[in-house]
């Protein structure tokens, strides 16, 4: 007798999807520090970058949607300042806050921006900036 081909899968249920804040703000600022990594590199490598988003329009001719890239002004994150580079992580336009009112990193140079940013995905995949990413106040948390 043959084994069936189904009996060789491993079957589970589905998981449940991450519907609380403190996730969706993670996963959220991970691909912010995506788009800082892409940012930073082609400042280092004198490239342009240029960052998209996605836009479902509709066709005027057809009638039927679409789905567009529209460049997106894309705010970096990091700046040189009396020759030092700083580098902020933000949630909206809030600045996170690593210690009380400590919310930049200082580097060494250009370069080391791009260690900075896997250090701090690594960080909050592991969940060391939770209670900073939980407290960080943002025009879309506060209750009007």
């Amino acid at each position: 007798m043959t084994k069936s081909l189904l009996s060789t899968l491993t079957v589970t249920s589905r998981p449940a999807k991450a519907s609380d804040l403190l996730s969706k703000r993670k996963e959220r600022l991970l691909k912010k520090l995506e788009e800082q990594r892409q940012l930073a590199e082609g400042m280092i490598n004198d490239e342009l970058v240029v960052i998209h988003k996605e836009k479902w329009v509709t066709n005027n001719e057809t009638g039927l949607k679409e789905l567009k890239l529209f460049q997106r002004k894309t705010p970096k994150w990091f700046f040189l300042n009396n020759g030092t580079w700083f580098f902020e992580i933000r949630i909206g336009k809030a600045r996170l806050e690593f210690e009380k009112n400590l919310t930049a990193i200082e580097l060494e140079s250009k370069e080391d921006l791009l260690e900075s940013i896997k250090i701090i995905a690594e960080a909050i995949k592991l969940g060391e900036l939770d209670k900073q990413i939980q407290s960080a106040e943002t025009g879309f948390s506060k209750k009007k």
